[in-house]
């Protein structure tokens, strides 16, 4: 993968997990305390009143942006990304 795609790809994740922990009205140091306990992005979301479908939506949209999206199943991956079993 070049830089370009490398930094794209960085830039993707960083504004993902933020959404995640805007989701779940932690702050992106808190969401990665939850996660480094076990629990799953969907479990973190679920259990701070967030809006996990909501999430997955917007997820999709931000997923949309990989280098590679047109290789992907961006509603799996998604799912994947945040432990929910379908």
């Amino acid at each position: 993968m070049s830089e370009e795609g490398i930094a794209t790809r960085r830039a993707v994740m960083e504004a993902a997990l933020t959404a995640v922990a805007e989701a779940a009205n932690l702050t992106v140091d808190e969401l990665q305390t939850q996660l480094a306990e076990g629990q799953t992005m969907a479990a973190v979301v679920a259990a701070n009143d967030g809006d996990v479908a909501a999430l997955q939506t917007k997820l999709a949209e931000i997923f949309g942006d990989l280098p590679d999206a047109a290789e992907l199943d961006v509603a799996q991956s998604v799912n994947e990304w945040l432990g929910v079993k379908e």
